[in-house]
C-alpha cells in the first residue's frame, strides 16, 4: 500500500513538474528584457521545492557518528550539557524569585 502512495505521489509530482516547464516555456518568448536579478514567482518556488524534495529522495539516507555512545567524551560532553543547563535554571530561577 505505502509503495502504491509513493508511486502516485511521484506521478501527481512529474504531472506538476511538466505542467510548471510548459507554463515556463510559454511566457519565456514574452520577456523583452534580459535583466540580470532573478525575480521568482511562487510556481517557480514551488518547482525548485519540489525538485529539491525529489532530490533528497533519491540520495541514500546514511547516518554517521564519530562519537559512540559510550566512549568517554561523550559522556563527558552530555554531563557538560547538563551542568550548564542546570545553571541556566538556576540563574532562571534566581531572577524569578528577585522580580516577585
Amino acid at each position: 500500500m505505502e509503495n502504491q502512495n509513493e508511486i502516485t505521489i511521484k506521478k501527481l509530482v512529474d504531472q506538476y513538474l511538466q505542467e510548471q516547464v510548459q507554463q515556463l516555456l510559454k511566457a519565456e518568448p514574452k520577456m523583452e528584457n534580459n535583466a540580470s536579478f532573478i525575480f521568482l514567482d511562487n510556481q517557480t518556488i514551488n518547482l525548485l521545492l519540489l525538485y529539491l524534495f525529489i532530490k533528497g529522495d533519491n540520495q541514500p539516507q546514511t547516518i554517521t557518528s564519530d562519537i559512540q555512545n559510550d566512549s568517554p567524551d561523550f559522556e563527558q560532553l552530555k554531563q557538560d550539557n547538563k551542568n550548564a543547563f542546570e545553571e541556566i535554571i538556576q540563574m532562571l530561577k534566581d531572577k524569578l524569585n528577585k522580580s516577585e
